[in-house]
């Protein structure tokens, strides 16, 4: 898909279609570059489909993930596929609807009741993006104000390696404020969110930052999780002015 240019400070319409590609750099304290992550989105008046390759260089870790959300970032479909060490590989195709989540892979199909789920979430970092997206857009949030979000998540290791699976997961989140970014010489007004996961994952994970563009396309702009010394950043801006 190619990224259709608007033109500075046009917005696509709801019922018009629009499509653009990004990419995000994974950093370590000292700036050494660990991984990166390549997307293509595409939306319209139906919802958006993601399309993300996600790989951790010094984990020997790579994912490929489809997954699309209505207008209103709900989960419909997604495809997650994670190799391990360039040669373990795994895979596993989820689908929600009537409050259920069904996961189909290797070893058959199965599915669990999970209710109206705020986010799906496969480990790529602008799908993170997407875990308060629902809660922004549909409900007033202050700055300093926590909300609590429940969701389901394909894996309960940080960096997303184990088989897909059904994990129900809550996150608190923390609305910090707002904030301007830089990124490719142009500002982007972002929200700033801290977010803090609860017990489902195998080793505690720790409390992590992201700046998420305020507007209709909640795009990951940067991240940290302070106590790994990790850091993320949108490498590439979309064509259209956010």
């Amino acid at each position: 898909m190619d990224a259709d240019a608007l033109g500075p400070g046009v917005m696509p319409k709801q019922s018009e279609s629009l499509s653009y590609t990004g990419s995000i750099i994974y950093e370590d304290g000292s700036g050494s570059i660990r991984g990166r992550e390549r997307f293509i989105i595409g939306q319209n008046g139906d919802g958006r489909i993601l399309l993300a390759r996600c790989e951790i260089y010094d984990r020997a870790v790579a994912r490929i993930v489809s997954y699309r959300a209505s207008s209103g970032f709900e989960p419909i479909h997604s495809y997650v596929e994670v190799s391990r060490d360039n040669s373990q590989f795994s895979h596993g195709l989820f689908s929600f609807a009537k409050g259920r989540a069904r996961l189909e892979d290797a070893y058959g199909s199965h599915q669990i009741e999970c209710g109206k789920l705020d986010f799906f979430g496969a480990h790529p970092l602008v799908m993170d993006g997407w875990i308060t997206a629902h809660k922004l857009r549909s409900e007033v949030w202050e700055i300093g104000e926590s909300k609590s979000l429940y969701g389901m998540t394909s894996s309960v290791t940080h960096d997303g390696a184990s088989d897909p699976g059904l994990h129900l997961i809550e996150v608190d989140a923390r609305k910090e404020g707002t904030e301007l970014v830089w990124v490719e010489g142009k500002q982007i007004q972002c929200n700033v969110i801290t977010l803090k996961f609860g017990e489902e994952y195998r080793d505690p994970h720790p409390a992590y930052t992201m700046w998420i563009s305020d507007d209709q396309h909640q795009l990951f702009i940067k991240g940290a999780v302070q106590e790994f010394d990790r850091y993320y950043k949108l490498e590439t801006l979309p064509d259209f002015a956010l």
